[in-house]
């Protein structure tokens, strides 16, 4: 209401970023909150290894429900991201892709910051996001160049 009162033309909708656990399916089966109409962010617990057959079953349920699953941040999760296969195998189940801009800036780490740049440069990514969460994730921001080239750990 208040954007609207101070004219200002932008078109606002309410999503949300769910996390693929034990409590995922009542969210499934209740509707889900979406960007688009269709397209559903999803996120795992980078510290869980999720067994991938379990994920592609998810991942089947939510397109059954026609929906588009996007994994949100992918380069957060080693235990995928490091296999390229698991990737590639990802992908091809039609799942898209979000990275968040502030991973290649470096704040997230060197692992995760070369992940980043992989995926970026192989053109896997569909959206990206920001993930800001404070004025210091602002600054960091600023740093980030999606255009890049990452080879062999360096940039050039």
């Amino acid at each position: 209401k208040s954007v609207k009162k101070a004219g200002i033309e932008v078109e606002l909708s309410l999503a949300a970023e769910y996390m693929l656990d034990e409590g995922f399916a009542r969210h499934l089966k209740e509707g889900l909150l979406t960007l688009h109409d269709k397209y559903v962010l999803v996120e795992l617990n980078p510290q869980q290894v999720k067994i991938l057959p379990a994920l592609k079953q998810t991942l089947f349920d939510i397109k059954l429900k026609g929906y588009i699953p996007v994994l949100a941040h992918p380069e957060r999760y080693g235990y995928y991201c490091d296999n390229w296969n698991t990737m590639e195998g990802l992908k091809e189940t039609g799942l898209l892709f979000q990275g968040n801009a502030l991973a290649v800036s470096g704040l997230e780490g060197k692992d995760i910051t070369k992940r980043a740049r992989k995926l970026l440069d192989h053109g896997w990514y569909e959206f990206v996001g920001t993930d800001i969460h404070n004025a210091t994730h602002l600054k960091h921001l600023s740093k980030v160049s999606l255009h890049q080239k990452f080879h062999n750990g360096d940039f050039q």
